[in-house]
């Protein structure tokens, strides 16, 4: 009966895991500026908080 149990719980909680989305995790945006000095490109990670005027996406 334990066993039973056991795998009807492991059904369900493999159900649950594969009903997330598979989207990607985006919290800013990015931004490419050139260097004069490295003579490059650098790209630049930049999060704005919305309380402060963000969710530029």
């Amino acid at each position: 009966m334990k066993f039973f149990l056991h795998l009807t719980a492991l059904l369900f909680l493999s159900f649950y895991a594969r009903a997330q989305e598979m989207s990607p995790f985006t919290l800013g945006f990015e931004q490419t500026i050139p260097s004069k000095i490295l003579g490059q490109k650098r790209t630049l990670l930049i999060h704005i908080p919305a309380s402060n005027g963000g969710n530029r996406i």
